[in-house]
């Protein structure tokens, strides 16, 4: 199944007030960038750390990933789906913004939980709330695929280490 397809098949939204926004990103490094066009003109693609306050790509290895995205439906509500890079049916999805104790309870829903053992679920977490924030916040990101997240070790955070982004309506 499909993100989008994933995204609209979620239940009814209900009204509930905002949870409580974060405060500031927490330290981000931009490892390197790509502004320009990537098949289509308003697609950018960026590489960045979340979590390390210096470190490099490199830094990834063989860490465990998983993937993020935004994905904004026809009628302006958006999603946050975090689930399993190559397994397309362990994933999960919930609407946006929430607070990063939904993040954490996101992460314990994924069947690919195991291979996160002894890894930043913490900074992970709170990168899914960001996320969430960000698709809230930003009606102009119709889509943003972090199609790799490296999970380093217990302290160290959490790297994008390719995401890509399309601006515009969904």
């Amino acid at each position: 199944m499909d993100d989008r397809d994933f995204v609209a098949g979620l239940a009814t939204r209900e009204s509930v007030s905002l949870p409580e926004r974060p405060g500031f990103l927490p330290p981000m490094k931009l490892g390197s960038s790509f502004v320009g066009e990537v098949g289509d003109a308003d697609v950018k693609q960026v590489i960045g750390v979340f979590g390390i306050p210096a470190g490099e790509p490199e830094a990834a290895g063989d860490a465990p990933g998983i993937r993020m995205a935004i994905h904004r439906l026809s009628n302006g509500q958006a999603a946050v789906v975090v689930g399993a890079i190559g397994d397309a049916s362990d994933k999960t999805a919930d609407w946006v913004p929430f607070d990063v104790s939904r993040g954490r309870s996101m992460l314990a829903g994924l069947r690919c939980r195991a291979a996160l053992e002894g890894r930043d679920i913490e900074a992970l977490a709170h990168a899914v709330s960001y996320l969430s924030w960000l698709a809230y916040e930003a009606p102009f990101v119709a889509t943003f695929e972090a199609e790799r997240v490296a999970v380093l070790e217990m302290g160290q955070g959490c790297m994008v280490v390719t995401a890509k982004a399309r601006f515009g309506p969904p």
